[in-house]
């Protein structure tokens, strides 16, 4: 009897445990699913912002062209940045999140593939962050140290000291990502691998950082030279704005990734979802605070718009001179 009892007893406790194993499955599946189609709506509106980032980032640079009051040092630091927001835009970003969006459908790519993409996705926005880093810098240079300022913002010396401050991410991310094994969603996680946490830290973490230790330091000598500092022109409020914009939208992802968020976790794609924002957000903002290249933009498309109603206007004239020409027309004789 007792026996039969234990027996009994032994085969409740196993029907309960793959009960435990069967519902805990179900709800991996059911979260795996919820978190795909997630992802799927995620896509469709990191595509927009690709596009919009695209137009925007070209709107960037034909002002950067046209504008001369910019110095030499600024406007190449400016059109390094919207380059680099240009590729992510049009390739890194696009491909990257579509590979994303595969992986956690169940649809597993190739390993080169997953490497490619990660790598210039992550490289594009170390580089990124690192740019922001130095135009902070040389805005704070500019108000504080005008001399020094002058000196730094030569063309060769900030042409070296963008390349100093990038060909490091370059080099470190492209031997990180062709040593990695993985190729399943979990290669997108810094938190999985050492070498990729201490990028994290050292290339995102430490110049948002910077930056924003820089603004406060700026904002701090304003405020304490109020009255005998000249007010600032349009375009360098505008820089100060977008950079300060730029910063903030990093601060959610450093949390995000310090508190070990999976990559399956609502929070993970939300948050990424918002960041990459920035992305066609920096040279709207660059453009829109200010006046002058607002105007200019205006000139530019109605001129567009201008000339191609006078080419419209030009055949239908030219239409309307051949038709003559075809079916003259006959005079009556009174």
């Amino acid at each position: 009897m007792r026996e039969h009892t234990h027996l009994n007893t032994d085969s409740m406790d196993l029907h309960t445990n793959s009960t435990i194993l069967i519902n805990s499955a179900s709800t991996s599946t059911t979260s795996s699913t919820d978190a795909s189609k997630l992802r799927g709506v995620a896509l469709g509106f990191e595509l927009l912002i690709c596009v919009i980032g695209v137009v925007s980032c070209c709107i960037g640079h034909y002002c950067l062209k046209k504008c001369n009051q910019i110095q030499c040092g600024m406007k190449i630091q400016l059109q390094i940045l919207f380059t680099t927001d240009f590729l992510v835009c049009l390739f890194a970003l696009p491909g990257h999140a579509a590979i994303e969006y595969r992986i956690l459908s169940d649809v597993h790519d190739d390993k080169t593939s997953v490497t490619v993409f990660t790598t210039l996705y992550t490289m594009a926005t170390e580089i990124e962050r690192a740019t922001v880093m130095l135009i902070a810098i040389y805005r704070m240079m500019a108000v504080c140290f005008p001399l020094k300022y002058r000196y730094w913002s030569q063309k060769k010396v900030v042409l070296l000291v963008n390349l100093i401050a990038c060909l490091p991410v370059v080099l470190l991310r492209t031997i990180s990502h062709f040593t990695k094994t993985d190729s399943s969603i979990e290669a997108f996680d810094p938190n999985n691998y050492s070498i990729d946490t201490f990028m994290l830290f050292a290339f995102i973490s430490a110049p948002t950082a910077i930056t924003l230790i820089v603004y406060l330091v700026m904002a701090l000598y304003m405020l304490s030279k109020k009255g005998s500092i000249s007010p600032s022109e349009s375009w360098e409020r505008s820089v100060r704005i977008f950079i300060l914009t730029n910063t903030l939208f990093e601060v959610p992802d450093i949390v995000m990734h310090a508190v070990k968020s999976t990559t399956k976790d609502v929070s993970y794609i939300f948050i990424h979802v918002m960041y990459r924002i920035h992305f066609a957000l920096d040279p709207i903002l660059f453009v829109g605070l200010n006046a002058r290249y607002r105007q200019m933009v205006f000139k530019c498309w109605s001129s567009c718009l201008s000339g191609r109603e006078v080419v419209s206007a030009t055949r239908e004239q030219d239409l309307e001179y051949r038709q003559g020409e075809e079916h003259p027309q006959v005079e009556s004789k009174c």
